[in-house]
């Protein structure tokens, strides 16, 4: 993991290399997600994987190193609820769209940031 220090603040940008410890995956052995969903909603927004493309969509870009696919989150303008087209979004909250809301939180949207 690279760290810097600045003026005593250390800054995490989080690991050289994108590896199964470090981002949820599914293991075959066991059944289960290794590291949480939380854990990887985290990594999206880290890794500035979210881009608005308007019209109340959002995609999530891959991981590089991790994964391959985008993903689209839109919005129903009606409910306020969002649907991504992933496989566990199209019934529940997903990583992607849990990601999403951390962005709104942190404003990764803010004054034209990653919209195109």
């Amino acid at each position: 993991m690279v760290l810097i220090k600045e003026k005593a603040k250390e800054q995490n940008l989080g690991p050289q290399e994108i590896t199964s410890q470090n981002v949820q995956y599914f293991c075959h052995h066991t059944q289960q997600f290794a590291q949480t969903q939380v854990h990887k909603a985290q990594k999206f927004v880290e890794h500035k994987c979210y881009e608005y493309v308007g019209e109340n969509l959002f995609r999530c870009g891959p991981i590089e190193g991790y994964n391959t696919r985008t993903y689209t989150i839109k919005k129903n303008p009606d409910t306020g609820e969002f649907d991504c087209n992933c496989q566990a979004g199209r019934t529940q909250m997903c990583s992607h769209i849990l990601g999403l809301y951390y962005a709104f939180k942190l404003n990764y949207f803010k004054n034209g940031q990653n919209n195109h």
